[in-house]
């Protein structure tokens, strides 16, 4: 295991250390999304330092499989392999890493028996991949029916969603799991009140929101924050976005706090290019820049107040080019490989290697976090994680009461500002 009392920089990703060359400082203070953004190889421990473009690499630095997605919810992690087979770490309770026990892990266990994977979303007590093949399966607590095997029936391996065929992304939430075609329809199932019709049932299978078309994309708040409100949000073609579900703290945009069982639009959103449901907000990426909407102190305008319409993101970042919100705070990622964070701060999330203050930072503008270089990112409850593929190296940081940043080292590390190699 890589000694946590080296200094360390790889690829210009800083951990604890000062006079780094090649990237990032170890105190970012200054700029920098559940639902997750996509954008052999086992190294082993050692002592030897090479040289890689310039900057210095340790070969403890544990590197890991080529990944295409990461994915990352409440106390929970986990990554899609170039080979389409899946691993998780974290906390396994619900039994949300689908291989036939509930037994949490410090370290990435596969997924059982689940090739051909394309996309995973992490549910707040289940999960759910779409297939290449344009299918979908789901695992873990099936609370509501949010699993879509027509039961609610709990499922420690993966099984198939009933009926649904030609998925672009799957999004699994509170109790409630939707599917985005790659025709532009949704479709919902689980808990009633969720679905986006006006029902409060429950439904254990795929239903159509027959309201919604042309939808280009899809994001569905896995936890919210809460106990049992949710809210979704999507970007039609045309660049209107729309919201429904929860709205207590402004997070439909409405300029009200009225719940909504439809999807309505998000007031002066015309021009979004992606969307992302936090714990108690929401923020688009549009063609005008950042936006976001909710609660006061996550909606990275400066100020600490509700926002019940979107607000302008105080950066000057104009070329981010991803978002990705967590329970209480949003990732950026720049063109150039950096991230931006804001919001509560208060386990380490931001991953900008900050020292903790008792209730924590809170972010109120964007600030620059320490990984630079990544393709990969996505942002949890109270964690997120990065991927650097130039030295295929998976970075965790926030919470680790579970295992969830994959160290390896669960009781010695609680949680931690500074990014953490995952020990693939």
């Amino acid at each position: 295991m890589h000694m946590r009392t080296l200094w360390v920089c790889v690829l210009g990703v800083s951990i604890g250390a000062a006079g780094c060359g090649g990237g990032g400082g170890g105190n970012g203070d200054s700029d920098g999304g559940g639902d997750p953004i996509d954008s052999g190889n086992m190294g082993g421990d050692g002592s030897v330092v090479t040289t890689d473009g310039g900057t210095s690499v340790d070969a403890g630095i544990p590197r890991g499989p080529v990944l295409t997605q990461l994915a990352v919810g409440e106390k929970l992690s986990c990554a899609v392999l170039s080979d389409g087979t899946g691993k998780c770490w974290g906390d396994n309770r619900e039994g949300r890493f689908g291989n036939g026990n509930k037994t949490s892990n410090k370290v990435p266990q596969a997924i059982s028996g689940l090739t051909g994977i394309k996309q995973l979303s992490l549910g707040y007590d289940h999960a759910c991949a779409a297939m290449v093949d344009g299918t979908a399966r789901c695992w873990g607590k099936n609370t509501n029916g949010s699993l879509g095997d027509n039961s609610a029936t709990e499922r420690l391996t993966p099984v198939p969603v009933m009926g649904l065929t030609d998925v672009k992304s799957i999004h699994a939430g509170m109790w409630t799991t939707c599917a985005l075609t790659n025709g532009g329809n949704v479709f919902c199932w689980g808990r009633g009140g969720n679905l986006g019709d006006t029902t409060l049932t429950d439904s254990q299978v795929p239903k159509q929101v027959t309201t919604l078309s042309n939808v280009l994309q899809l994001s569905v708040a896995f936890n919210s924050g809460r106990s049992s409100n949710m809210h979704a949000c999507g970007v039609r073609m045309n660049g209107t976005a729309f919201c429904w579900g929860a709205n207590d703290v402004g997070q439909l945009a409405q300029n009200n706090q009225n719940p909504s069982r439809v999807p309505v639009d998000v007031m002066g959103v015309t021009d979004a290019l992606e969307i992302t449901a936090g714990g108690g907000h929401a923020c688009a990426r549009r063609t005008s820049g950042l936006s976001c909407w909710g609660f006061g102190s996550y909606t990275g305008d400066g100020n600490n107040v509700q926002d019940l319409v979107p607000v302008s993101v105080m950066t000057t970042a104009s070329n981010v080019n991803a978002i990705a919100a967590g329970n209480d705070h949003t990732l950026a990622r720049t063109t150039a490989g950096g991230l931006l964070c804001w919001g509560r701060d208060a386990n380490g999330q931001c991953m900008d290697s900050a020292t903790f203050t008792p209730s924590g930072p809170v972010y109120l503008m964007p600030i620059t976090a320490t990984p630079t270089g990544i393709t990969l990112f996505a942002a949890g409850g109270t964690h997120s994680c990065v991927y650097v593929p130039s030295s295929s190296v998976t970075y965790c940081a926030g919470t680790n009461e579970y295992g969830e940043l994959g160290s390896g080292t669960p009781s010695s590390l609680f949680r931690t500002a500074e990014p953490t190699p995952v020990e693939w």
